[in-house]
């Protein structure tokens, strides 16, 4: 059974069953979490326009999804449902449970194909399309007649615990790991330099006011867009610490010089995937990269620190210094899953052309940078600023 209903009419048994949907799903997704969507939708965002998507298999609440109702548009000609990108949220997607998650999708793609008021599409950004849900969808909706056209692909750093050893700087270049060792020295010599990782309980409302401190002390604070910038958006994420940290299910990462916080991190963790969030540091220490140094001592510590969790969502943009530390990559897409033989020769046609012209970009791009015959290598962009690159968006 398929049903929809707005986000802000769901009672605590519901939210109840929501949780434990999230503890056996087939793919963790912090962002869907109770946790996370409930106080983003209180504080952040108008909730009566959000619409919960979910499907039931013998009473159970197999399929779950958090979405909004989209206008028709030249990227989609008929009125649709487009996965609510919360704010701060970093991907989409849709939770399945692992006992009936064949079964859970095959009953949204009957509904999406045959129902009579079901929308006939759905709107995916920063879908991760390599993930078990999305291998799963693709085995089970070709018996329905949809398809997923994707607009727009594109790789996220991710750290594997089995990829972590003793020295994090091993992949990184000569010079980078000098910088990086002659920072270290330079932090050294203003004062003993701890590393802590804080892990549920242990993430106080002291760390979090750190953590808060730190991050609009950056570029974020000065352009508004720290979490202490509105008051609605430290309240989201005091809610969301709170929620998480009696489960054991956030973890923060501080950087010490003497009695001086000079970096802290705050990650999230669903099942056994941890997903970064946000991260501050004291530009006071800027020439000794804080950001990146503690993110170092994370990943030298990862292994043997949390042997519950197998990999970090680095949530980075292209371009972080994340990036140039974290080799694992993961695929996300923005695409839609339609219905309709219109729709789905409409959308790939949409999407081979803005495929051939992103492609045309790229090109024109990588002729601009070439350097001239005998010249020298194309700049690297490897974070090299110091750790102020965005580590999230």
């Amino acid at each position: 059974m398929v049903n929809t209903q707005p986000l802000s009419t769901a009672e605590p048994p519901f939210v109840d069953e929501w949780a434990d949907l999230e503890r056996h799903a087939i793919e963790p997704n912090i962002y869907l979490s109770p946790h996370f969507a409930v106080p983003a939708a209180k504080h952040l965002a108008p909730s009566p326009a959000l619409v919960l998507l979910t499907v039931r298999v013998d009473g159970r609440l197999a399929v779950l999804g958090l979405f909004q109702h989209a206008a028709a548009s030249w990227r989609m000609p008929r009125g649709h449902l487009r996965a609510y990108g919360l704010p701060y949220a970093l991907q989409s997607g849709l939770l399945v449970h692992r006992e009936f998650a064949r079964e859970g999708l095959a009953g949204l793609l009957r509904w999406m194909a045959t129902g009579r008021h079901a929308p006939p599409a759905l709107e995916f950004e920063e879908w991760r399309t390599e993930g078990p849900v999305a291998r799963l969808l693709g085995d089970v909706r070709s018996g329905y007649g949809l398809a997923w056209c994707a607009f727009q692909r594109r790789e996220r750093a991710v750290l594997m615990r089995a990829e972590c050893s003793g020295d994090a700087l091993a992949s990184l270049g000569s010079r980078r790991r000098k910088s990086l060792r002659r920072a270290m020295r330079d932090l050294e010599e203003k004062g003993p330099v701890r590393w802590e990782l804080l892990r549920g309980s242990q993430v106080t409302p002291a760390a979090v006011d750190r953590f808060l401190t730190l991050e609009a002390m950056g570029w974020k604070g000065g352009d508004g867009t720290a979490l202490l910038s509105k008051p609605q958006d430290t309240r989201f994420f005091r809610a969301v610490v709170d929620g998480l940290a009696t489960e054991n299910r956030v973890f923060f990462c501080e950087l010490w010089c003497g009695d001086h916080i000079v970096a802290s991190n705050s990650n999230f963790i669903a099942g056994d995937m941890g997903f970064a969030f946000k991260v501050g540091w004291n530009p006071e220490f800027r020439a000794q990269s804080p950001g990146i140094l503690n993110e170092l001592r994370f990943m030298e510590q990862f292994a043997a620190r949390m042997p519950d969790i197998t990999s970090i969502d680095g949530g980075a943009q292209p371009g972080s210094f994340i990036d140039a530390l974290w080799t694992g990559r993961d695929a996300l897409e923005w695409g839609f899953l339609v219905s309709g033989a219109f729709l789905t020769r409409y959308s790939r046609l949409l999407a081979a052309a803005r495929q051939a012209r992103h492609a045309l970009r790229l090109r024109a791009s990588r002729d601009e940078r070439a350097p001239p015959e005998g010249g020298g290598a194309a700049d690297r962009r490897d974070g090299s600023d110091q750790g102020s690159a965005p580590r999230t968006r």
